[in-house]
């Protein structure tokens, strides 16, 4: 296992990390998050917030999938209970609530994703899109501003966590 961790991040001590993983400067990951790099790397960009349960992890789907590295851009905030398995994902998103993240999906830049939603295999989601339960509700905002709006409130929880997480957790060292 080889783990580098940037400067600022937070990791609580009930998180859990496996594998070769690379983690940013200004992370959070709060408790029982969890990442597994089991068939490949996994570098996570600065300012990334983990929820607790949620789960990144970069593991083959069959003998025919080949081992590649996850990779997660800054500023994204994966909410409680998310799992992803997606190989790359952009900067600035926020994922919702207990949403799956398969394999062969891409996410790009300041795309929010509802809680529960899952983004199946193969799936591409664009630039600034609002995804929902039904395909009929995917919005294209076609705005930097979301993109924007998504890395200020991931930054000020993140500044917030940065303080509370140590009063009430074990943290790594």
């Amino acid at each position: 296992m080889t783990l580098k961790i940037g400067q600022n991040t937070i990791i609580c001590d009930s998180s859990e990390l496996e594998g070769d993983i690379t983690i940013g400067s200004n992370c959070v990951l709060h408790p029982f998050s969890r990442i597994i790099a089991k068939d490949g790397p996994i570098v996570i960009g600065d300012g990334n917030l983990l929820e607790a349960n949620c789960v990144l992890i970069n593991e083959k789907k069959g003998t025919r999938d080949s081992s590649a590295p996850m990779r997660i851009g800054n500023y994204n905030r994966f909410e409680i209970g998310s799992e992803v398995r997606s190989l790359t994902i952009g900067n600035c998103n926020v994922i919702g609530i207990k949403t799956k993240l398969e394999r062969g999906s891409v996410l790009k830049d300041g795309i929010v994703i509802a809680p529960t939603v899952n983004v199946k295999d193969g799936v591409q989601v664009q630039n600034y899109t609002v995804m929902f339960h039904k395909p009929e509700l995917i919005v294209n905002i076609s705005s930097e501003s979301q993109k924007e709006e998504n890395k200020l409130s991931t930054t000020e929880q993140i500044d917030f966590l940065k303080n509370m997480l140590p009063k009430y957790n074990n943290i790594r060292n």
